[in-house]
């Protein structure tokens, strides 16, 4: 009897932990944009002329757009047209006007695919790692930590936090995928929308 009595409470605790663990997840990532699906529409014969596969999301999350304030409604998020690559790949910009060339007021995120270099992810973003670790401006800067991410597919990346100095970066989520590099970028980004923001990305690729 008492072992059962143990086993009932042991398959409550793991019950309500559980229902706790999916609350916390699905309040961790933000409500989509609208627009999401509809975003690359006009610059897909761009991208695809350059000769890498696309990943793009059809999840954008909608955490860190700009926020309406009195009479004044923040502008749609549009894609802007593919930005000059000295190599093989792409990269567009998500941007509050069409016009946007990744300055910091107008930029919302970024969007890259490319032929992978030869050095690692890590290797690659060892400036930016370095610059992050010398910033004085602690307050400014994510509360989430650089981290090795599980994706779909069992593809492995990294998260890349923010910080802000003159101006914010993006958060990053960075995966190697066969030949290729691929990245999907917010600014102010979190960690579990940008998760789900690169696995979108993944999935409408193998469609």
């Amino acid at each position: 009897m008492r072992r059962r009595i143990r086993f009932a409470i042991v398959l409550l605790v793991i019950g309500v932990g559980c229902f706790f663990a999916l609350r916390a997840y699905t309040k961790s990532t933000a409500p989509n944009l609208p627009n999401a699906a509809t975003l690359f529409q006009s610059v897909l014969p761009t991208l695809e002329r350059s000769g890498v596969p696309l990943r793009l999301p059809t999840y954008i999350t909608a955490e860190g757009q700009r926020p309406a304030v009195k009479q004044y409604s923040p502008p749609s998020i549009s894609t802007t047209a593919p930005q000059p690559q000295p190599e093989r790949g792409y990269l567009a910009i998500l941007g509050y006007s069409p016009d946007c060339n990744g300055g910091n007021a107008c930029r919302f995120g970024t969007i890259s695919g490319g032929m992978k270099p030869s050095e690692s992810i890590e290797e690659s973003f060892e400036q930016t790692l370095s610059e992050q670790s010398q910033s004085s401006f602690q307050e400014h800067r994510s509360k989430e930590p650089l981290s090795r991410v599980k994706l779909m597919n069992g593809i492995e990346g990294w998260f890349l936090p923010w910080f802000c100095r003159h101006v914010c970066t993006d958060a990053q989520v960075v995966w190697d995928e066969y030949s290729y590099r691929y990245s999907v970028g917010v600014k102010l980004g979190d960690r579990a929308s940008l998760i789900k923001m690169a696995n979108s990305a993944i999935e409408a690729g193998g469609k």
